[in-house]
C-alpha cells in the first residue's frame, strides 16, 4: 500500500503540473475547472469535473445528483477549506481516486 501511496503522489503532483501548463482540451486531472490557483471553480465544474475523472479513474459514470458524488465533492471541499489551492486539491482527489480500491482492482 505505501508504494501505490508514493506513486499515486508522485503521478498526480506530475499530471496537476502538466495540466496546468496545457489547454484545456489536452488536460487530463484539471479537464473542466481552472487550472490555476487563481481562480475559483463553481459547483457545475467541480461535479463536471468529479465525474470526468471518476469515469476515467474507476471506470463509472455517476450524474450530478448521484450521492456517490457527495464524498469525491467533500473530499475536494475539504482540502480547499483547509486551505489547498483549487490545483492542490485536484491533486489530492487524484491521490484518493488511485489509492481507492475501485481504481486498483478494475
Amino acid at each position: 500500500q505505501k508504494f501505490l501511496d508514493d506513486a499515486a503522489r508522485s503521478v498526480c503532483r506530475a499530471r496537476v503540473a502538466l495540466d496546468q501548463d496545457s489547454p484545456a482540451d489536452d488536460r487530463v486531472l484539471l479537464r473542466f475547472v481552472p487550472a490555476t490557483a487563481d481562480e475559483q471553480a463553481t459547483p457545475a465544474q467541480v461535479d463536471a469535473n468529479l465525474q470526468h475523472l471518476l469515469r476515467r479513474f474507476h471506470q463509472r459514470r455517476v450524474r450530478r445528483e448521484d450521492p456517490e458524488l457527495v464524498g469525491w465533492r467533500f473530499q475536494f471541499e475539504a482540502t480547499r477549506f483547509g486551505g489547498a489551492t483549487g490545483p492542490e486539491a485536484w491533486e489530492a482527489v487524484c491521490v484518493a481516486l488511485m489509492t481507492h480500491p475501485d481504481f486498483y482492482t478494475y
